[in-house]
């Protein structure tokens, strides 16, 4: 049962990927907002990080020159750029992975726009789903509630 759940929202959380990747084009078409004295932070896993190559092959992949989070930057002429990502990362405590809710409760520096996007390797490593009253890292639910609660009150005007 938890396994069909987790696979109807990894897919869900795909197709709103996919849709969010076309947000900055359309809703900033028209914002004249000056991000040069913003920094962006982006946690995420190797697709945030910028790791392309072929896995299935036994190809170890390289970093892109531009990945995501630079490109939005780039788009929007956000000044600061920090990658906070890591390739490979869980949002959940895992024994050979990064713990990135860990990685996203130790970052103090400046963050005026943040994003996230974990998932796909809690999903490849079985990860436990949790439920929505779970508080730890051990689930993913309680990893997102963590770093939900974590960022939102650390950066109360970031978006």
């Amino acid at each position: 049962m938890e396994s069909k759940l987790f696979k109807k929202l990894f897919s869900m959380l795909i197709v709103v990927a996919m849709v969010l990747s076309m947000c900055p084009t359309m809703v900033f078409a028209e914002d004249t907002t000056d991000y040069s004295g913003y920094t962006y932070v982006a946690f995420g896993d190797s697709i945030t990080y910028g790791i392309d190559g072929d896995y299935a092959s036994g190809e170890e992949g390289y970093r892109m020159e531009k990945p995501y989070p630079t490109l939005v930057a780039e788009t929007l002429g956000i000044g600061t750029v920090v990658n906070q990502a890591k390739s490979g990362a869980t949002w959940t405590q895992h024994a050979t992975r990064t713990n990135m809710t860990e990685r996203i409760m130790r970052y103090n520096g400046d963050a005026d726009i943040i994003s996230v996007m974990l998932g796909v390797n809690d999903y490849a490593a079985k990860c436990a789903l949790g439920d929505m009253n779970s508080r730890d890292n051990t689930t993913i639910y309680g990893s997102i509630h963590m770093a939900a609660k974590h960022l939102t009150t650390t950066y109360p005007d970031a978006f």
